[in-house]
Parts: C-alpha cells; structure tokens; sequence
C-alpha cells in the first residue's frame, strides 16, 4: 500500500493544477438587463490575499450600498455613436449616471470608453487605442503588459497580472472560481476581482479613494441567470465584405441581417465547412446587425462594421 502513496499525492497534485480557473472568453458574460448591487465595503484587511486557492473574507464586514450596476447592449446608451464598436456596456447609477464600454473580440476584452457622464458627456474616451482588461486564454501567473491612449492625453501603459483564484466571500453571497487581477499602472495599482462563471466583476479596489467596491447581482437575477446564453464570434469586425460566424456552443440554424434602419438585407448566407459566412460587399459601408438563431430556438443579437 505504501507504494501508492507517491500516485495518490500526483494524483491531488495534478487535481489541484485542473482546479485552476482559466479565463478562455467572454462568451459567458452577463446577458443585457443583469443589474448588480454596487456595495462599499469597510473593511479592505483582507484583499492582499493572492496565490493559489486564496480565501477573500468580507462576510463578516460591513457594507453600505452606493449604487447599481447595469449590463447595457451598447446600441441603447446615448454614446453609441462614439463608441459603436463596443460589445458591452456598464451603466452605474450614483450622484451621476456614468456609461463604460467594453469590446470583446477572439483574444482580449478592452476598454474603449470609461466613466462616461450622461449629463456632460466627459469621461474616458480609449478609442484610439484601447484600455486592455484581459487577453485571452489568462491563466494563473500570467502577466502582459499594454499601452493604451486616452483622447486628450498621452499615452499610457499597464501591466495586468492574474495573481491569485479562490472563493471570494461577502455579506449575502459567496463567489467559486474567482480570479485576481493586479492592474499596476504608473500612478499605483488597483485590483478586480472577477467571477468567471459567469465572467463579471465581484469586487474592485479603487485606488485613488482609495475605496474596495463589492458587486452583487440583485434578486431578480441571480447568478445563474447572468450567464450568457451563446458563445458567438463574427470575424473580421471590422471588416470589408466577407464575415464569419463562429459558435462554440449549439449549432446556427439560420441568420438576419439588417441595417441601421431596420431593413433586412441579403448578405447570401452559406454554410462552409461546418460554418456560417455572410457578404455585405454590395452594401454602403456603416453598421450593420445580425440575428442569430440556434437549434435550441435562442435569438443572439450581435452587430458588425462594414468598411
């Protein structure tokens, strides 16, 4: 029997790496309407926890609620038109209302407009060269580095390191499979902590408050409700003609396109090799969207740019 004990500790041992939470995509990030309760927490002892199977412990603190957090499909806020390649957005409501927006695609999710002011329109405007919040695969121990330019200001660069996983738990809720994200910038560092299933922030340092925000989904979403319900790509977005859909999950049984007026087009959809492709060479250059229907009678909603 003593002769197994080396096999059962690589076992374990081979166990524990498996247990690491990967960030692979964005394609189970929440669906629109998901609203989240944004939470001051008062005690931040407990937040320099990192490494592996790390244990966050916030469940016996105080919190005092400031706000709600909103999942937004970006085509419905007031700044579309400035950011219309953003996929997702997140509405804050406080003593303002302020707007982010993110852009997903293959390899990374950035940022490409931050704490944008409904009444005066100012915020952080990314889009010339985008704020990066994760590349994609993220694995435990990785580190990347990323410039990024803010409209008005000079360009800047970060470092973002995935230090640690583990169960983050706060007041109403405990969260499995959380990821640490360390984001070093020149003026200091802030912290985030994300769920990643589904993927949405739980937990955000603040740096220059400096201030530890936790996020709860509200009642009448639960967390198993903020998971999306499609794993979809188009590429090349933008693009000049030809695009390609690519789904991880059920299978496209057939696709809608039309235009910003709401008129439908051909794009002469065909099926290659097991994939879904469509054309808009004919067509005015602009923005352009694409309903998406699934074996399983799902309806997912994604827009493109046409060149």
């Amino acid at each position: 029997m003593k002769k197994l004990v080396p096999i059962i500790i690589l076992v374990l041992f081979i166990g524990k790496l498996l247990a690491q939470p990967v960030i692979a995509d964005a394609s189970n990030f929440p669906l629109p309407g998901v609203v989240f309760s944004v939470d001051h927490v008062q005690d931040t002892s407990g937040m320099s926890v990192t490494g592996a199977n790390s244990i966050w412990s916030f469940d016996k603190v105080v919190v005092n609620n400031l706000s709600t957090l909103t999942i937004q499909d970006p085509s419905s806020t007031p700044f579309y038109s400035s950011y219309p390649t953003s996929d997702f957005a997140f509405v804050q409501i406080y003593a303002s209302t302020l707007y982010d927006y993110l852009l997903n695609s293959p390899n990374k999710l950035e940022c490409v407009g931050n704490a944008i002011d409904l009444g005066t329109g100012v915020g952080q405007d990314f889009t010339p060269d985008p704020q990066t919040w994760f590349k994609f695969p993220f694995n435990f121990g990785d580190t990347i580095s990323d410039s990024y330019y803010e409209v008005g200001a000079n360009a800047e660069s970060l470092f973002l390191t995935y230090d640690g996983y583990g169960t983050l738990y706060l007041p109403t809720i405990t969260y499995s499979n959380v990821v640490r994200i360390r984001m070093d910038y020149w003026f200091g560092t802030e912290l985030m902590w994300w769920s990643t299933n589904p993927l949405f922030p739980v937990m955000y340092f603040k740096r220059n408050l400096p201030t530890l925000y936790a996020f709860t989904p509200q009642p009448a979403t639960s967390v198993d409700n903020v998971k999306a319900e499609s794993s979809i790509f188009i590429y090349p977005n933008p693009g000049n003609g030809k695009f390609t859909i690519e789904r991880t999950k059920n299978k496209v049984q057939s696709i809608k396109i039309y235009d910003v007026l709401g008129e439908e087009i051909n794009g002469n959809p065909l099926i290659e090799n097991g994939q879904w492709t469509f054309e808009l060479k004919d067509s005015a250059k602009g923005i352009y969207f694409i309903s998406i229907f699934d074996e399983e009678k799902n309806i997912v909603k994604k827009k493109i740019i046409l060149q």
